[in-house]
């Protein structure tokens, strides 16, 4: 194994940045993000307990992470930091895998994958289970597995949250009634936790359904212009009790007019021969106060939910919300103005009771809603899938960025790429932070440190590692001004493997561990050490 030569910027002394300017990012990627930054936190930590003589490092004892006075976090990263913080069997995991490399795969699949894949395997679903067996019949256990997961959700009810509890719960042990502001592991205590998601504001003929049939529609739009996204996040500080108040902003003061007011629409009932729909509008949407005077008392699984909602788009997909609304499913998640922490548990009693009603919403329904100002709430990735964006918001002036899938995402914060683009029929949006023109980080980034995989490995196909010094320009949708020099230390990880579509899971702890070993022997060799473990060193200085 060899580094290729680079001729990228040289990265800068970290321990020279206050704690309060350095971020760490970790991009969204569903399942192959959490196997990836998993992989990649148990590697450095064996390396920083070798440099301290210690044979079973802790996240706590080593200070791999201390430096870092802020996390940012989106989709499968949100996962990843979920349970890195709040459950103490996870945190253990990765620990007992620094300190036994050679076995990471197997100890990942015994104490991850194995309890996920049974918390759906089994029950009285014949159906299911016969669809299952012809899948793994053919040799594809992955989609075996997604067909007893589905049938699993199916009989609780096919909803995200559904979904997100499941995993977090067989995984981790943490609970679907854990607080954002709960205990968390001694290593988090007091950082800046910032969960990157995306506010679906549309306007000038787009429409959010909540319901979509043949007796017709129940959806909202705003009462203004707007981006049909609005980059938003949660944020606690970490350990700071259910009654913390959010330490940023919801989202940027400039991205939303306060006066933005959301207008909901139902088909008229009745004895009515009005051939418009039945039209409520909500109170001005404000500064999303609710959201975060008592941040840290909003139910954990559900602001998670709100980071990795993936498939939240298709609200905005009249075919797709068709089929949903026909399967009694839910993609994004619903928050509204309700206080106290009872912002989701408000929504989702109403949007569950329009949902299983199979019909649209009644007149008093839809005026309900537009009282609570119920709106969706989906994947960050729609806005910006890195984290890298709400960290410099934030005021980081120092990014460390883990990237589980394409560097392509990175370039989109650049300027000269494009605003918007499609993908199955949803649209995702870039915003363009940094002054640097795309083309000339496209150029920079091939200048980068590639780690050469043996041909041996199955699943791992690269580690990249470089770094940019780039320059902020201004951006009123994340709150950031221009002039600011940022310094970007990106590691990425390449992968066979997808997010977690029709994939075995037990393929995801034979990637982790090939590379967990692949990093650690590549910081032993001393044509790579220079380079890779610049990064170990100042992340833990």
């Amino acid at each position: 194994m060899a580094m290729a030569e680079s001729s990228a910027v040289a990265p800068s002394d970290i321990a020279l940045v206050p704690r309060e300017a350095t971020a760490l990012a970790m991009a969204g990627g569903g399942f192959l993000s959490l196997a990836s930054f998993s992989g990649l936190i148990a590697g450095m930590l064996r390396v920083r307990g070798k440099s301290l003589g210690q044979e079973r490092p802790t996240l706590s004892g080593s200070g791999l992470l201390d430096h870092y006075g802020t996390i940012s976090t989106v989709s499968g990263g949100s996962w990843f930091l979920a349970e890195l913080a709040y459950s103490a069997s996870f945190r253990g995991l990765i620990e007992e895998i620094a300190a036994n490399p050679d076995s990471a795969g197997e100890l990942f699949n015994k104490r991850w994958s194995d309890p996920w894949i049974d918390s759906f395997t089994g029950g009285d679903n014949g159906f299911k289970e016969a669809f299952a067996q012809i899948a793994e019949k053919f040799g594809q256990p992955g989609l075996a597995q997604d067909v007893r997961l589905l049938g699993t959700l199916w009989s609780s009810g096919l909803t995200w949250p559904n979904f997100l509890n499941q995993l977090l719960d067989s995984t981790a042990a943490i609970s679907a009634d854990t607080p954002l502001g709960a205990p968390v592991e001694d290593w988090a205590n007091g950082k800046l936790w910032m969960l990157g998601h995306s506010l679906v504001t549309p306007s000038d003929g787009e429409q959010g359904s909540v319901y979509s049939g043949v007796k017709g529609s129940t959806f909202y739009s705003c009462d203004r212009t707007t981006p049909v996204y609005i980059p938003a996040k949660f944020s606690i500080t970490l350990g700071a009790g259910t009654g913390a108040a959010a330490p940023v902003p919801y989202c940027a003061p400039s991205a939303l007019a306060a006066s933005t007011s959301l207008r909901w629409e139902t088909p008229n009932t009745g004895f009515c021969f009005c051939s418009s729909n039945h039209r409520a509008k909500s109170q001005p949407l404000g500064d999303f106060s609710n959201l975060t005077a008592a941040a840290g008392s909003l139910p954990l699984c559900q602001t998670v939910g709100c980071s990795s909602a993936f498939l939240g788009g298709f609200l905005l997909n009249d075919i797709v919300a068709k089929i949903k609304s026909a399967l009694h499913g839910a993609f994004p998640l619903w928050a509204s103005n309700a206080s106290e922490g009872k912002a989701f548990e408000a929504a989702e009693k109403i949007v569950e009771t329009i949902r299983n009603s199979g019909r649209p919403a009644t007149l008093q329904q839809c005026d309900d809603l537009a009282d609570l100002g119920v709106r969706a709430l989906i994947d960050g990735a729609y806005t910006e899938n890195t984290g890298i964006a709400h960290a410099v918001a934030s005021g980081a002036t120092d990014v460390t960025a883990f990237i589980s899938t394409e560097l392509e995402q990175l370039f989109g914060m650049f300027q000269g790429s494009p605003t918007e683009s499609q993908s199955q029929g949803v649209t995702f949006l870039s915003y363009s932070i940094f002054a640097e023109h795309h083309t000339e980080i496209r150029d920079r980034v091939t200048e980068f440190q590639s780690l050469v995989m043996p041909e041996g490995n199955r699943v791992l196909q690269g580690l990249v590692v470089g770094t940019l010094v780039v320059t902020t320009m201004q951006n009123d949708s994340f709150g950031i001004t221009g002039g600011r020099q940022v310094t970007l230390r990106i590691i990425s990880v390449s992968s066979s493997l997808s997010i977690g579509y029709a994939e075995d899971f037990r393929e995801y702890g034979v990637f982790l561990g090939q590379l967990v070993r692949e990093y650690s022997d590549a910081l032993a060799m001393e044509q790579n050490s220079n380079t890779m473990d610049e990064f170990v060193r100042q992340m833990a200085r």
